[in-house]
């Protein structure tokens, strides 16, 4: 590799490969692509022409046998590199202290942390693992990018092996969950590593504007480094806090809508509800996504509204999540009770009020669900910035009702205040998921809008989602970066 191919390079870091890995046989192994919210977000960035390469903890354990064929393939047909755990770190350092630590802690939900540590201590030597499976291939300024609370000490390990390389490389650090206030961040133990570990980058990025105030804020009182028009002075270099919101590609949903397989699942959805007024929730099985409370104000809605019973139905997508937790065992099991209990309450023979899935959902038949529903509801207790309010935007927007052959209205989405996109989508119903009652009388509304009221609402949305990309999100935060590079040169010449 050249010298200027060197400062051009973009490595990706993520827990995860952007590939699902699954072991069929000795030696081989079936790869497949990965639909999370990460890999989405940065296929905007790909189809912008940036390159990059991916490091990532496979999701499994590879045999010392295996190695060098599965890092060979990952490399030549993925552009990815695997960083090997064994399975004890890996199920103590993600199972244990990246979501049974972090993850509730930074969603509020302080009944569900749990300290070890055991935890702690593997969640360490992962973070070492990486900067140690990175590092060999580092050259002088290469981009890194790594991304969220599982790696929270990366960015100062890959900036000390850098020292001691003698080589200067330019560091970003991206946090796709909410940063909680300062007087939950200081329950850690481990607080004041996990700061200095995220100051080791030179961009600190976040979703929203009130991550960003918490994270400044945090490092002023527990760290006592202040910030001046949110850069902090850490070792002498500035440190770029900034906020970068993430979204989708719309016009991958509008290039969606005019597949034959897609209108025909439309008209196969229609055919089977027809009459009815669709609610639409797709959320991923998880505590903060706040679906009992959903189901809890659908229910208040038809027992307050009873002209709706028999035509409003809720189709809830459930997307299994970490099922091997108890904590999302006993979710699943509530979940099931309550819509049990709401069937049994309303429906009828010929009326299922609740049709509850518990599976992943094909992108195909995911954007027809999103584009025959007349109501999109997000109800998360806390959440991050939520793609899928996005996604049923691009499926109702003006372009997505002249990509499809089939008839779609200008849907509404009801929107919980307590995600990300709440602050920036102008024109959803926001609503606080713990009132029932305003809940359901949105649920009133959204279901009997007037049309002229709906058409604004979603022209509102659809602009917002337009402008918010998911390649606009790459490219702003990969932007900052490069300005940081570039006065890290100035600095060099002048100082």
């Amino acid at each position: 590799m050249t010298s200027s191919d060197s400062k051009r390079r973009l490595i990706i870091v993520s827990n995860r490969l952007p590939v699902g890995i699954k072991r069929m046989a000795e030696g081989q192994y079936d790869f497949s692509p990965s639909s999370g919210g990460l890999v989405t977000g940065l296929s905007g960035l790909a189809k912008g022409g940036v390159e990059f390469l991916w490091y990532g903890w496979p999701g499994i354990e590879v045999p010392q046998e295996d190695m060098s064929h599965l890092k060979e393939e990952l490399l030549h047909k993925h552009n990815a590199v695997p960083v090997l755990l064994d399975q004890k770190t890996a199920d103590h350092y993600y199972d244990g202290y990246s979501n049974s630590t972090i993850w509730p802690l930074f969603h509020y939900q302080l009944d569900k942390v749990l300290f070890n540590e055991d935890t702690s201590a593997a969640y360490r030597k992962a973070n070492q693992a990486f900067a140690d499976a990175i590092a060999p291939s580092l050259g002088h300024g290469d981009h890194v990018w790594v991304h969220d609370y599982h790696l929270m000490l990366l960015p100062l390990l890959l900036r000390q092996q850098a020292w001691k390389m003698n080589i200067s490389v330019h560091l970003g650090w991206f946090l796709h969950t909410p940063f909680p206030e300062t007087d939950f961040f200081t329950i850690l133990p481990s607080k004041t590593e996990i700061l200095d570990g995220i100051l080791g980058a030179d961009v600190v990025g976040f979703q929203t504007d009130e991550a960003r105030r918490h994270f400044l804020s945090t490092c002023s009182q527990v760290l006592g480094r202040s910030s001046i028009d949110a850069k902090i002075l850490c070792s002498g270099r500035q440190v770029v806090v900034g906020t970068y919101p993430i979204g989708v590609e719309p016009s991958e949903f509008h290039s969606r809508l005019q597949k034959d397989c897609v209108q025909s699942a439309i008209r196969a959805m229609r055919d089977n509800f027809r009459g009815a007024k669709i609610i639409v929730g797709v959320d991923r099985l998880d505590y903060i996504k706040g679906v009992p409370q959903k189901l809890y104000a659908f229910d208040r809605f038809l027992e307050t509204h009873p002209e709706w019973v028999g035509v409003a139905i809720l189709v809830q997508v459930a997307v299994p999540s970490r099922a091997h937790l108890e904590a999302h065992q006993e979710l699943k099991a509530e979940i099931q009770k309550l819509v049990g209990e709401i069937n049994g309450k309303y429906g009828k023979v010929n009326y299922v009020p609740v049709h509850f899935l518990y599976s992943s959902i094909d992108p195909d038949e995911l954007t027809a669900l999103y584009a025959v529903a007349d109501v999109c509801f997000i109800s998360s207790i806390r959440d991050g910035m939520n793609l899928v309010c996005s996604e049923f935007v691009a499926c109702h927007d003006q372009k997505a009702i002249q990509s499809s052959h089939e008839s779609i209205s200008h849907g509404t989405l009801i929107l919980s205040r307590f995600t990300g996109a709440a602050s920036s989508l102008d024109g959803s119903l926001v609503v606080n998921p713990w009132d029932q009652e305003e809940c359901a009388e949105a649920l009133a509304h959204a279901v009997s809008i007037d049309a002229d009221e709906a058409h604004e609402r979603m022209r509102k949305l659809g602009d917002k989602v337009e402008e918010q990309t998911s390649a606009h999100w790459g490219a702003s935060f990969l932007c900052a970066l490069e300005r940081v590079g570039k006065v890290e040169v100035l600095d060099m010449e002048f100082g």
